[in-house]
């Protein structure tokens, strides 16, 4: 099962939580309810920017669940027809 977080960003904050794993939109009313606070929250921001930021916060998510991985870093993949695993460091 495909599991995800989503994260804003903007002039006032790196990581902006708009959707968890734990929590994902079961039903349209809440995806749009999920684009409705996207959409306010770029409305009435300050200016600026934290993208450097943002992309650090995810970065170091990703390697926090990827340390905490079963299968610790081996993903498979379909590249060329090819079955294999790739090491995601």
């Amino acid at each position: 099962m495909l599991q995800y977080d989503i994260y804003g960003h903007s002039g006032e904050d790196d990581h902006v939580p708009l959707t968890s794993a734990a929590s994902p939109p079961a039903d349209n009313k809440q995806r749009l309810q999920v684009l409705q606070t996207m959409h306010a929250h770029s409305q009435f921001c300050l200016s600026g920017d934290h993208t450097l930021e943002a992309t650090r916060h995810a970065i170091s998510q990703v390697r926090i669940q990827y340390l905490f991985t079963p299968m610790r870093g081996r993903v498979p993949f379909h590249s060329g027809g090819r079955k294999g695993t790739s090491s995601l460091w």
